[in-house]
C-alpha cells in the first residue's frame, strides 16, 4: 500500500516557527506553533481554511495572542475569579490577565515553548511536550504535557497525555480555544449538542452555581442574534460531539471529545468567528470544584479532542 504523500513546512511569523503538515493528495492541511504554547494554528479542509489563525505578523498579534485563537489551556481552561485559590489548606494567586475583569485567564502556558519531539509526516503526525516545573508561584507543580497532533482524512485529532512527575497531588485542568470561521457570520449557523444545560455567570463571568436547562433547540437553529459567552454542561452518558452547520452550504464542524465534559462556547462581537472551547471542568474550577481533577504523583491522564468537517 502506497503511503499518503505528507510533508511538512516550517515557516517564520513574527518571530515564531509555523510547523504545518501538508497532505498534498487531499489538500487537507493543519499548523501549530510549538514555541507558543503548543498552539493549533489552522486547519485547510480541501483548501478552505476552518480556523481563526496566524496568516502574518498583524493576525499573530491580533488572533493568536489577544485572543487566544488555538491557545491550549492548562493548568485552568477559563477564568479563576480575583486569580485566588485555596488547595490542600494552602492560598495561592495567580497572574491577573482578563482585562477588564480581574481574574486569571486560559492557565500558565499558552505562551510557553514546546519542543517538537516527534514528526512522522507519512502518517501526517506532530508531537511537541513541555514539562510545566514550578514556572509561577501562584501553581508550584511539577507536570509533563505531551500533545500528538494527527491529520486522517477530514478530521484532525489532538492526543494529550498529562503526567504528574511531582511528589504533590496536583489540581489540573484543560482544555483548548479554537475559532471557528464564520465567513457567513455566526447568526446562519446552527448549534447542536447533547446538553445538561450552561452554568449562569455574574457582571465578571464567573459562574454563580446553578446550571440553567438548556437553550430549546430551536433557539441555536440557528443561532441567529444570540449572544453566546456560555460554559455548557454535555449529557453524561452520550458520546460529546458537539455539531456547527452552515445553513447556507450545509458544510458542517463536528467536535468529539474524550475527557472534556463541557463546552464553552463564544462568539465575539464582530460574529466573524465562534469559539468552541472542549474543557475538562467550568470556569474557576480551583474554587468551585465542577469537573476538578486531583492528580496523583505518578498519575497520568489521556485527553482527546477531534475535528471533523463533513461536506
Amino acid at each position: 500500500m502506497a503511503h499518503r504523500k505528507n510533508d511538512i513546512r516550517r515557516t517564520q511569523i513574527d518571530g515564531h516557527t509555523i510547523l504545518e503538515c501538508i497532505d498534498s493528495e487531499t489538500d487537507h492541511s493543519f499548523s501549530v506553533i510549538p514555541d507558543y504554547g503548543g498552539s493549533l494554528n489552522s486547519f485547510v479542509c480541501k483548501g478552505e481554511e476552518v480556523l481563526l489563525g496566524a496568516r502574518n505578523e498583524k493576525d499573530f498579534q491580533e488572533f493568536t495572542v489577544n485572543s487566544y485563537a488555538g491557545a491550549q489551556l492548562f493548568p485552568y481552561p477559563n477564568r479563576i475569579k480575583g486569580g485566588n485559590y485555596t488547595f490542600d489548606g494552602e492560598e495561592f494567586s495567580l497572574p491577573l490577565n482578563d482585562h477588564p475583569y480581574k481574574n486569571a485567564l486560559h492557565g500558565l502556558i499558552y505562551n510557553r515553548p514546546f519542543k517538537v519531539v516527534d514528526i512522522a509526516a507519512s502518517h501526517g503526525r506532530v508531537k511537541l511536550e513541555y514539562r510545566y516545573q514550578h514556572d509561577h508561584g501562584g501553581y508550584p507543580f511539577d507536570l509533563l504535557l505531551s500533545n500528538t497532533y494527527r491529520l486522517s482524512g477530514n478530521t484532525l485529532s489532538i492526543y494529550t497525555v498529562i503526567e504528574n512527575l511531582g511528589s504533590d497531588t496536583a489540581p489540573v485542568g484543560h482544555g483548548w480555544h479554537p475559532y471557528f470561521m464564520a465567513p457567513e457570520k455566526a447568526d446562519v449557523y446552527s448549534l447542536e449538542m447533547e446538553q445538561q444545560g450552561y452554568y449562569v455567570i455574574d457582571h465578571d463571568l464567573i459562574p454563580t452555581g446553578e446550571l440553567v436547562d438548556t437553550f430549546i433547540a430551536s433557539d441555536l437553529k440557528p443561532i441567529g442574534s444570540t449572544e453566546l459567552n456560555h460554559c455548557f454542561a454535555l449529557e453524561k452518558g452520550k458520546a460529546s460531539k458537539v455539531k456547527l452547520i452552515n445553513s447556507i452550504n450545509g458544510r458542517e464542524v463536528e467536535i468529539s471529545t474524550k475527557g472534556y465534559p463541557y463546552m464553552q462556547v463564544y462568539i465575539p462581537p464582530n460574529r466573524n468567528c465562534i469559539a468552541l472551547e472542549p474543557c475538562t471542568c467550568i470556569p474557576n474550577a480551583f474554587n468551585n470544584q465542577v469537573g476538578s481533577r486531583y492528580l496523583e504523583p505518578s498519575e497520568v491522564w489521556e485527553l482527546q479532542f477531534d475535528i471533523t468537517i463533513k461536506a
